[in-house]
Parts: C-alpha cells; structure tokens; sequence
C-alpha cells in the first residue's frame, strides 16, 4: 500500500438446523489520518462472544429451494500454508496517534500469522521515520499478536532522511538479526516501485530491470549480514498483467528469479466508488484469475517451487471516510464477506500469505482497517473466522452452484472438518454437501451470509457458526446457532 471424515449424524436433524475480470488498481497512496480520537486498548465488542443471533437473523430453512449438491472429496487436498493469514501494521506513526497500539491481543484472537510493517510511509519516512526504536515496538507486537513478523527496507529514504542504500539496509538486517537477536526471517525490498514513476520518487525512465539491479544489489548486502533470511520481493502496485504493457513482474523475474525467495504483489480491485455489494460478492473468480496468472508466470520461468504472495489486499485502496459511504465500502458487512471469499480462494490457490491492509484505524479516521478504534469491524470477524477454523490440509469442493462460495478444510489431528459457505444469492436456499463417506447433508443458508459448518468424528452433528447483516449493523461478532 502507499490466506478423512467420520461422521454418524442425524440427516432429518440437519434439515432444520438454521435459524440461515478484476479492476487492479493502480494506485494506494496515503493521506494522514485524522488523529483527534487516538485508537488503543482492546476494548469495544468482543471478538470472541458466543452470542445468541438476533430474532431477525433466524430463519426456518427447511422449505428452501435446493440450489445444488456440492462435492468435498479428500483426493486433491493440499496442506495449508503455515503463514497463510496475515496483516498489516500501519498506523505505527505516533504523529498520527498509534491507532494499532494496543490492538495485540484482538489481532493474536483473529488468528493471524504474519504482519508486515512497509508501505510508503516505511519507504518515506514520514510522518515518522521508522527508526530502531520503531523496529523494536514491532517485534514486540509481532510477538505479543503471536506472528512471524516481515520488514520491508527502504529503497527511498533511510531514518536519518538521506537517500537510502543497500548499507542502510545491511545495518539494518544487522541490527535486528545480530545486534538484538530478533531472528526476523522475512524481508522484503522497497514498496511499489512501479508507483516510482508517477511519484516522482524516480525519473520518467525507471524501469523494472532497473529495480531488479537495485533488488540485487539489496539482497547481496543483507544476506552478507545475514545468510539465514529470506527476501519478498518485487511488491508491486499492479503492473503485473503479462501481456500487456504493464508488466513489470516479468522483466524482474527474467533479471532477479535466482535471488527473490517469495514473490510478492499488492491487489486492490476496486476505486472508492466501486465497492459495491455486487463488486464485492463477485470478485472472488477475478482474483483467483489474478492468483493463477500469476502462478503461471513464475512456473514459466522455471519458479514452480518459489512461494507467491498478495502482501497487500482490500477491496479498496482508499478508506477516506467522505468515500467510504458504498455497500461494500471497507467497514461493511459486504466487506466482510469479500473478505471470507478472498481469504477461501487464497488457501485453495496455496498463497505463501494473503495479508491484508490494514490492523488499525482511529475511531474518526481512515476505514480500511480491521479495527476501528477499539472495535472489530465486519472484516475483522470474516478473516477470524477463517483463520481460527481452517487448518490441515484443504480441499477441493466440486459442483458450487452460483451464487455461493465453499471452501473446506480437514485436519485429521483435530478430527474435524470445516466446511465455509456463503450464500451471495440474495434468497435463502439449501446446499446438499457430500463426503467421501455417507449420505449427503442438507442444510439452510440464509441470503447473503456466513455459515461455518464443524464436523468433529463421531458427533451427531455440526457445530454452526453465522454471520449475517443483522448481526453486523448490531455490532455483533458470528453467532452460534443452536
């Protein structure tokens, strides 16, 4: 900015449970957020209540219309990726007021496994330079939130506001790994070099080979100071469409494929104006479009083992509050469930990490955070639910009629299965999900919601947890339906 079953259940019970191409944009620049409400604390609704649904949000399912079978075979299922849920730490900044401190423990519940401290204003160093005191609050949170931390060195400016060089980084990578014994494994280079350009930040004739002379140069340094980190790289804004003349990836894998560890881009589909409900409950076929593109350039160049990442994601890439007034704008239950189904597609497509932009705002500030002030908004609640639930190895549902999203996960250590559906049909109706093993299973969905369905071997029926509008507009976490 600048993712075998055993089951010996009543199917007549489970009939009545239920009470329920990509515009990449092409820019994320920042402006400050407003600071007269400072964020911190963890206080705000609770991101781990077990609340009863609201009267209005249940629903007798029974008499749905069918909409189709959905198949969850074991054959092709994949491990999940062991830092597949990640996040972002922006507003760090004390001139900004702080807003992510004191937001470690929510973000430790969601689940999160990796948070990245970069963007533009790590890269600018401003309003605040990122010093070794800032570095050291990060791995503090990172350690305090439970995740793997990733940092990005400057390719711009470095803390003393001089031009920033390679030896700025080295001192760096030697100041966290040697000096203080962090051990922080994860690197990345720069933010958006191909945003330079258009930033002034470079002249009219940078190029993405001269990034990668650049990348090298960085990589060289910082492994000479420690040989044990990985590097993320190029961080792209969005010029990453092969075939076209926004391509910026290829020419850097064909200069820097033998020194970039996991390569790494930033995706946000939609301007303010164009987060809407529809944009937002259809964008999950663009992104694994994105993903698979993507995917086949790097396996084109002989990268088939190399990790893929999306370090940056949100709908939007602008979460100014006089904008954020659409459907699907940032804070919205849309959101949320755009959330759900990006983080679905990211585990299914084996993503190194989906992280999203960004932990926190102030409570009168920006809205592209998970955290508004002290309180988890919609999105905060989709990406939990997500990462507290799937684990093991994911699987590959056939057969999802449109209108819905399935995404499952078996975790033979846990003896569970976690099936996700959203119903993004605007009508109630019923899916019939079929194991390897036993009768399908017919259950209720309502419209336009969440259900997290648990199969735990050897009970009478699933554990469900769901998420609906109802329950956002109150403020209110998922619910357990009874």
């Amino acid at each position: 900015m600048i993712m075998s079953l055993s089951r010996s259940f009543s199917v007549a019970r489970l009939l009545t449970v239920g009470a329920a191409v990509a515009v990449i944009a092409s820019g994320c620049a920042k402006t400050p957020p407003d600071t007269s409400l400072p964020g911190g604390g963890t206080g705000g609704a609770s991101a781990d209540a077990a609340v009863d649904a609201p009267k209005d949000a249940v629903f007798d399912l029974a008499t749905a219309p069918l909409a189709g079978t959905v198949t969850l075979p074991l054959a092709g299922a994949h491990d999940i990726q062991p830092l597949a849920f990640g996040q972002n730490y922006w507003n760090w900044e004390p001139t900004w007021g702080n807003a992510v401190n004191g937001t470690e423990g929510l973000v430790k519940a969601a689940g999160v496994r990796v948070i990245r401290s970069g963007g533009a204003n790590n890269e600018l160093e401003t309003p605040d330079p990122f010093s070794n005191t800032q570095l050291d609050q990060f791995v503090a949170y990172c350690k305090a939130a439970g995740a793997e931390p990733l940092l990005q060195v400057s390719l711009v400016k470095n803390a003393a506001g001089a031009p920033a060089t390679a030896a700025d980084a080295a001192a760096m990578v030697t100041y966290a790994n040697v000096t203080m014994g962090y051990g922080i494994k994860y690197w990345s280079i720069g933010n958006e070099p191909d945003l330079y350009t258009t930033q002034a930040l470079q002249p009219a004739t940078y190029a993405a080979t001269d990034y990668c002379t650049t990348f090298r140069a960085y990589v060289t340094a910082m492994k000479a100071a420690d040989p044990s980190i990985h590097i993320l790289g190029p961080e792209l804004s969005w010029k990453y469409v092969t075939g076209t003349g926004n391509d910026w990836l290829t020419p850097f894998l064909d200069g820097c494929k033998d020194v970039v560890d996991v390569v790494s881009v930033h995706r946000y589909p939609f301007a303010p104006a164009q987060a809407t409900m529809a944009g937002a409950l259809g964008d999950a076929s663009a992104y694994r479009q994105v993903v698979r593109m993507l995917r086949k350039n790097l396996d084109g160049h002989g990268m088939t083992a190399t990790p893929l990442a999306i370090t940056e994601e949100h709908i939007t890439y602008d979460g100014t509050p006089a904008l954020s007034t659409m459907t699907a704008s940032p804070q919205t239950f849309y959101a949320g469930l755009w959330a759900a189904d990006v983080m679905g597609v990211a585990l299914e497509e084996n993503l190194w990490t989906g992280a999203f932009w960004h932990i926190a705002d102030s409570a009168s500030g920006w809205k592209l955070a998970f955290i508004i002030g002290t309180t988890p908004a919609p999105t905060y609640y989709a990406m939990k639910t997500v990462a507290t639930n799937f684990s093991g190895k994911m699987l590959v549902p056939t057969g999802v009629p449109a209108g819905f999203s399935v995404y499952a996960s078996r975790d033979d250590a846990a003896a569970k299965t976690v099936v996700m559906v959203l119903n993004k049909t605007g009508a109630p109706a019923r899916l019939a999900l079929a194991f390897d093993t036993g009768s399908p299973v017919e259950l209720g969905f309502p419209e336009d919601s969440l259900t997290l369905l648990t199969f735990t071997d050897g009970t009478l029926a699933p554990a469900l947890l769901r998420y609906t509008k109802d329950l956002a507009d109150a403020g209110l976490p998922p619910a357990v339906v009874q």
